[in-house]
C-alpha cells in the first residue's frame, strides 16, 4: 500500500510510508472487521469489481469509528491488467450511530406497536383534484387492530378504506384525518360503524403532511352496558313514581279515629307494597312467587306456619305487573278478617287456594274463605277502603273480576286475574283509587 495520505496518517498516527496489507490489518482495522475485509478485498482482486465495504478504523487516541472504504481498479491501457487501486475511507461514524439509534428507536416502538391492547392503524390520505380527502390508505395496523375490528392485516394493509368499508364511512374517516392533518390537532370520535357492527371510540392524531394514526377501541360493551344503565335508572325512577303513588294514594284514602289508629293502617298498608315489592326485586322483577306473596301477607296478621291459615294452590309465578296489585288486594282481606272476619276470634280459620286455567299464562283463579269467624248477616252498609282497592287493584289494573259473597259461614271472596300481558310496567297500585 504505497500511499496514505495526511488526513489517513494523522487519523491513525501511520507513518508517512508505504505500508502492507496485514500490516494495516492487524495495526488499523477492527480485530472483528479485519478478516472481512481482506476477503472482501480479495474477492475484489479476483473479479475487477470495484471494492466497498463498512469497516471500523483505530485513531490515535486508540477509539474506533466506522468507515466506508471504497477502492476502484486502474488498468493498464495497453494490456486492459489491474496495476493500481485506488482508494478512499470516508468517515460514517455519526450516521452509524444515528442509524442504530433509528434502529433501537423503531424496535421499541414495534414492540410497543404491537403489544399494545388498544388497535392502532397508520393512514395516507387520498385527495382528489380539488385538493379534498375522499379516501385513504391503511399503511400500518397492529395485532389489536386485527382483534378490534375483526379485520386481518394482510386483507387491509395497502388496501384503501373504501376497499374495506363502504366508501360513505371511508369518507367520513378521511375527513376527520384530514381534519386533523391541517389542524395539527388531535381530534375524538365515538362512532357506531355499521359495517362492523360495532361501536368504537377514535382518536386521530397527525403524523406528518399527508398522513395520520388513529388510536381505535371497541366500546360496544361499554355502551351496551352505559345503555343498560340508563334503562335501569329510567325504570328505578319510573318504579319509584310508581311506588310513591301507592303510598300516596293508600295515605289520602286511610281513615282512622285517631292518629295511632291511622299509623298502624297506614303502615300495614305500605308494608304490604314492600313485601310485594321485596319478592320482585329478589327475582330481578322477573315476576313474584304467589305462594311466597300469599305466605307473606298472613304471616303479618297470623304468624308464620301458623294454623290459622290453610294455604293451597300449583307453583305460579305472577308477572311484575301483577304482584303489587294482587298483594294489596290480600292486605285488605286479611285486614278486615282481622277486624271483623274470621281472624277476629282464635278459633277463626283462612283457606286460601288457586288454580290457573288455560294454560300457565292464562287465568289466575283465586279463592279467599273464611271460617269460623263472627256470624255475617249480610254485605256492610258501608262500601270501605278495602272494597276499593279489590275494585282498583283487580278490576281497574289487572282488567279481572271479582265476586264477594258475604256468607253466614263467613266472606268469601273470589278473584280471576288474567296473566297473560300484565307486564313489569303496568300501572301501579292505588292510581286508579
Amino acid at each position: 500500500m504505497e500511499f496514505f495520505n495526511r488526513q489517513f496518517t494523522d487519523y491513525t498516527g501511520a507513518p508517512h510510508r508505504a505500508l502492507m496489507p496485514p500490516e494495516v490489518a492487524e495495526a488499523f482495522l477492527h480485530p472483528e472487521d479485519g478478516p472481512a475485509v481482506v476477503a472482501a478485498f480479495r474477492a475484489a482482486l479476483e473479479t475487477g469489481a470495484p471494492f466497498e465495504i463498512e469497516h471500523r478504523i483505530r485513531s490515535a487516541a486508540g477509539a474506533w469509528r466506522w468507515f466506508l472504504a471504497r477502492a476502484e481498479p486502474y488498468r493498464d491501457p495497453g494490456t486492459g491488467r489491474i496495476i493500481r487501486w485506488f482508494g478512499a475511507s470516508v468517515d460514517i461514524h455519526d450516521r452509524k450511530l444515528a442509524e442504530a439509534a433509528l434502529r433501537e428507536s423503531e424496535a421499541r416502538w414495534r414492540g410497543l406497536f404491537e403489544r399494545m391492547q388498544e388497535g392502532v392503524q397508520v393512514n395516507e390520505l387520498i385527495r382528489d383534484q380539488a385538493g379534498r380527502a375522499v379516501d385513504m390508505i391503511y399503511l400500518q395496523v397492529n395485532a389489536a387492530w386485527e382483534r378490534q375490528t375483526g379485520l386481518s392485516r394482510q386483507a387491509v394493509t395497502g388496501k384503501r378504506a373504501s376497499e374495506v368499508i363502504p366508501a360513505e364511512e371511508a369518507a367520513f374517516w378521511a375527513g376527520t384525518m384530514d381534519g386533523v392533518v391541517e389542524s395539527g390537532e388531535a381530534a375524538h370520535v365515538e362512532r357506531f360503524v355499521e359495517a362492523l357492527g360495532r361501536w368504537y371510540e377514535v382518536v386521530v392524531y397527525p403524523v406528518e403532511d399527508g398522513r395520520a394514526a388513529a388510536l381505535v377501541m371497541d366500546v360496544t360493551v361499554r355502551k351496551a352496558e352505559a345503555e343498560r344503565q340508563a334503562l335501569l335508572m329510567r325504570e328505578v325512577d319510573h318504579r319509584a313514581k310508581n311506588a310513591l303513588a301507592v303510598v300516596e294514594a293508600a295515605l289520602r284514602l286511610t281513615q282512622a279515629p285517631d292518629v295511632a289508629s291511622f299509623q298502624q293502617t297506614a303502615l300495614g298498608r305500605v308494608s304490604a307494597l314492600a313485601r310485594a315489592q321485596t319478592l320482585l326485586s329478589q327475582d330481578r322483577w322477573h315476576g313474584a312467587d304467589l305462594r311466597a306473596l300469599v305466605e307473606g301477607e298472613l304471616a303479618a296478621f297470623v304468624g308464620e306456619g301458623g294454623p290459622r291459615a290453610v294455604v293451597e294452590g300449583a307453583p305460579v309465578v305472577l308477572p311484575p305487573g301483577a304482584a303489587q296489585p294482587i298483594a294489596m288486594a290480600l292486605h285488605e282481606l286479611a285486614t278486615n278478617a282481622v277486624k271483623y272476619g274470621a281472624l277476629s276470634r282464635p278459633e277463626g280459620r283462612v283457606l286460601i287456594g288457586w288454580r290457573v286455567k288455560d294454560g300457565p299464562r292464562g287465568v289466575l283463579c283465586l279463592d279467599w274463605v273464611e271460617r269460623g269467624g263472627p256470624a255475617v248477616t249480610g254485605a256492610p252498609r258501608r262500601r270501605g277502603f278495602g272494597s276499593r282497592v279489590l275494585d282498583a287493584t283487580v278490576r281497574g289494573q289487572l282488567s279481572g273480576s271479582v265476586t264477594v259473597e258475604w256468607r253466614e259461614t263467613g266472606l268469601v271472596c273470589g278473584m280471576e286475574v288474567p296473566l297473560r300481558g300484565v307486564g313489569a310496567d303496568e300501572g301501579a297500585v292505588g292510581v286508579g283509587f
